[in-house]
């Protein structure tokens, strides 16, 4: 699931996490399986937010299972999402290698977090494996914004792991951290498919 930011600067905001909205999210589980999406989902915490996001993009407010998030609107055709990262340290991406439950190393790709050189492969197709391996590093990419004609609802915030994604990440967040925030931007999401080896 490719995501591109296009970067504007904005002048200065301190405020870089305004109250939580809820989540933008470019797929969902159906029948027990993970499936990307060709148009933005959003995951709310509340109805009334629901509604506006519905009256806004379209689609209809329903309840999911999620606790923090227990409404959600489904798109059609909304590939864009006009939003303002309001900091430098509303957006990141780093490199993750998760536990059952915990973390057990963090890096930049190059270095972990310790300062200690990253022990992942060097080569991208091998770091690839080493991730679906469980035993190197996987994107961790994390975006926190308002949405344009939204921002009364407070921030939204996107997660994504996809390896197709990480590039363009990168070079989002060294373009915000040279601005030094915040500034105006575009969240394109694109689908991908792709035939497996099985034929699906």
């Amino acid at each position: 699931m490719p995501i591109t930011f296009n970067i504007n600067s904005v002048e200065k905001d301190e405020n870089a996490f305004p109250e939580n909205a809820g989540r933008v999210r470019s797929g969902m589980v159906a029948n027990g399986r993970p499936m990307s999406l060709d148009s933005w989902r959003f995951t709310l915490t509340n109805k009334e937010i629901a509604e506006k996001v519905a009256a806004k993009f379209g689609g209809t407010p329903e309840t999911w299972d999620n606790v923090k998030e227990p409404w959600q609107v489904l798109t059609e055709g909304l590939t864009e999402l006009d939003i303002t990262i309001n900091s430098p340290r509303a957006l990141s991406a780093n490199m993750v290698l998760w536990g059952r439950k915990a973390i057990i190393r963090e890096c930049s790709g190059v270095v972990q977090n310790d300062g200690k050189p990253c022990v992942c492969p060097s080569d991208t197709f091998e770091r690839k494996q080493a991730g679906k391996d469980g035993t190197g590093c996987e994107p961790s990419l994390f975006a926190a914004f308002t949405i344009d004609g939204l921002e009364e609802l407070g921030s939204f915030v996107y997660r994504s792991g996809a390896w197709t994604a990480a590039e363009d990440w990168s070079a989002a967040e060294e373009a915000v951290a040279k601005i030094d925030g915040p500034v105006k931007a575009k969240l394109i999401t694109e689908l991908v498919e792709f035939t497996t080896k099985d034929g699906e």
